[in-house]
């Protein structure tokens, strides 16, 4: 870790990130890096992958699930998440389909 004020930052759109106490800066990841090279490889590594609507919504909805009770119902997550039942569904949709095939250790992670 750099510890030394030399680090490099940047701001990346990614669909796998979901803060998880700060909603507003889902969807952005934050990258630091030792130098302007290593800044470059990391950029590019995030431009390169899709950012995929769904992909977000179903970590929303995770971290929905989470916080809440094991009662609330489809009325209840659209409140808590800001999305609308059509979203939502779509979300459940990604998370069946998709999440059998991403390794767990990188699901909703933190930007």
């Amino acid at each position: 870790m750099i510890r030394d004020g030399s680090e490099l930052y940047a701001t990346v759109a990614d669909s796998s990130a979901v803060d998880p106490y700060r909603p507003a800066l889902d969807g952005q990841r934050r990258l630091v890096a030792c130098g302007p090279g290593h800044l470059k490889q990391l950029v590019d590594r995030y431009r390169d992958r899709p950012f995929d609507d769904e992909e977000l919504w179903a970590y929303i909805l995770m971290r929905a699930q989470r916080c809440s009770g094991p009662d609330t119902d489809l009325d209840d997550l659209a409140d808590i998440t800001g999305l609308t039942i059509g979203q939502l569904m779509r979300a459940d949709r990604w998370q069946a389909v998709w999440l059998q095939w991403v390794p767990e250790r990188t699901r909703g992670t933190a930007g």
